[in-house]
C-alpha cells in the first residue's frame, strides 16, 4: 500500500493524494528539471509530465486539482507529445 511517508521516503517531494485517491508527487531530474508523477501505487507509476524546473512543476502541481492533466509540462511520455516553447503539441516517439 502506498503511503506519503512511503514516497518521501523514495526521494520524491510534495508527495499529496488527491480525493479520488490519486497519489501524485514531484522527482527531480538530472539538469534541474522535474516532473509530476501521477496516479502512482505499489505496481508503479502510470503517467508522467517533465518540466523545466522544479518551480515550474511545483507550481503546476499547487494548481491542478487531479482531474485531467497538470498544465505547463513540455513532455508527456505515455503519450509522446511534446510542446515547444509557443505551446504548440506534436508527436515525437
Amino acid at each position: 500500500m502506498i503511503t506519503d511517508t512511503f514516497l518521501l521516503s523514495q526521494g520524491y517531494r510534495n508527495v499529496k493524494q488527491f480525493p479520488n485517491g490519486k497519489w501524485v508527487a514531484i522527482e527531480r531530474l538530472l539538469f534541474n528539471k522535474a516532473m509530476i508523477i501521477d496516479d502512482m501505487d505499489e505496481w508503479g507509476i502510470r503517467n508522467t509530465w517533465h518540466y523545466n524546473t522544479y518551480d515550474d512543476a511545483k507550481a503546476a502541481l499547487d494548481r491542478w486539482n487531479g482531474e485531467g492533466e497538470p498544465t505547463g509540462w513540455f513532455r508527456n511520455p505515455l503519450t509522446g507529445r511534446r510542446r515547444d516553447e509557443n505551446g504548440n503539441e506534436y508527436i515525437q516517439w
